[in-house]
């Protein structure tokens, strides 16, 4: 949001800066935590962290502490004016239905007699839905703007959350269940946001949590996408509709770039080699940590006959600056320009996160991805003894 002042009686909130007045300093003390949450897109909770969860659960303290917060400035005000009556109790109502969704959910993973998917039913037969879309609701733009970034940045990060909750040890993919727990957790009445979030966390290391559009999970966010017409499930649905394409692409022959001599080459993949697509970028902090590992085991999947591709993409340096941080460096190294990047072979294979892996295997086919290097060994090893 741009600036929007949000007036009552006795308070003012400011979202977009730090500007926010009010004559009663409790309350302004409310304020200015409601103001920092609502405007922070890296709040806590969306790099929630293991050791907080091992706490007691996500909800145990930040987002408690919001919600108390709201209650306090309803307190405060009386109930009255704008802010309190048509903001902030909409998305004081939103927090606690997920509070007290996580309560019950934690309580069912305790006990967990039942499925997610009979777990999900039995909740809607006990609390059915009013129907009513966040974006059908009448809210304010405030509190519309407010309760989808919640959702969207909630649902993202809601897999991990449920999944630690299930199990001892976090795993990486988000299957079926956990999107579906997802989904009960944040709320029917934001379906699209919940869709996209969703989607933009399985996208970003797509081919490991589905490998075609024909699993039950794509086709599970296809149907929460096709419930409403807001933007975030059109978005899904197109979104969608590109991954699968990629996805149905079989192989790669060849690989496009501008080599360390800044000449442009058209890499052809030669049929009876395997090969390891890795995308990075100079921008990308993980990528510069982890590159000594990568090239050693860059030798290592050169002496099991497959040759590692090392493909930079553009995202701030410039060709100069990879140039010399590869010049001593040794195997294949392409550099990719913000130029040519919707032809580019990371934009081909829908590459969104860095570093990431794709195996080929004979004739270009696409084996699978990875998201770590450690991962890439057994997965070659695995291929040549004929174990896809």
């Amino acid at each position: 949001m741009n600036s929007n002042v949000l007036l009552a009686s006795s308070i003012a909130i400011t979202c977009g800066d730090s500007s926010i007045y009010t004559s009663d300093q409790r309350t302004n003390e409310y304020s200015k935590r409601f103001d920092t949450f609502a405007n922070d897109n890296h709040f806590i909770l969306q790099s929630a962290t293991v050791a907080s969860l091992e706490k007691g659960g996500i909800l145990d303290s930040s987002l408690l502490a919001l919600e108390r917060d709201l209650g306090q400035i309803l307190f405060l005000t009386n109930g009255g004016g704008y802010v309190s009556r048509r903001v902030v109790q909409p998305v004081r109502s939103f927090l606690k239905g997920i509070v007290e969704r996580w309560d019950r959910l934690t309580t069912y993973a305790a006990n967990a007699a039942v499925s997610p998917g009979e777990f999900i039913r039995q909740e809607s037969m006990a609390r059915p839905s009013n129907g009513v879309l966040l974006r059908t609701a009448g809210h304010p733009i405030e509190t519309y703007l407010l309760i989808g970034r919640f959702a969207h940045s909630f649902s993202m990060k809601a897999p991990g959350w449920i999944l630690k909750v299930l199990h001892d040890q976090p795993e990486r993919k988000v299957s079926m269940d956990l999107a579906m727990l997802s989904a009960y957790l944040i709320g029917d009445e934001c379906v699209c946001e919940v869709a996209y979030g969703l989607f933009r966390r399985t996208s970003a290391t797509l081919g490991l949590d589905y490998t075609a559009c024909t699993d039950s999970l794509p086709q599970y966010l296809r149907e929460l996408a096709s419930r409403d017409s807001a933007s975030h499930c059109l978005t899904t649905r197109t979104e969608l509709d590109f991954n699968c394409s990629v996805l149905a692409t079989k192989s790669v022959s060849s690989v496009a770039g501008l080599d360390r001599n800044h000449k442009q080459i058209n890499r052809i993949l030669n049929a009876d080699t395997m090969y390891v697509l890795h995308f990075w970028g100079m921008w990308c902090a993980p990528c510069i940590q982890q590159h000594p590992d990568i090239m050693r085991v860059a030798d290592t999947l050169q002496q099991m006959g497959c040759n590692m591709i090392h493909v930079a993409g553009d995202n701030s340096p410039k060709f100069d600056t990879w140039k010399k941080f590869v010049e001593d460096q040794s195997g294949e190294h392409l550099f990719t320009s913000r130029s040519d990047a919707r032809s580019s072979i990371g934009e081909r294979l829908a590459v969104s996160s860095y570093p990431s892996y794709v195996v080929l295997g004979k004739n270009g086919e696409i084996l699978g991805r990875a998201d770590a290097y450690y991962q890439l060994v057994p997965m070659i090893r695995s291929a040549q003894l004929g174990k896809r």
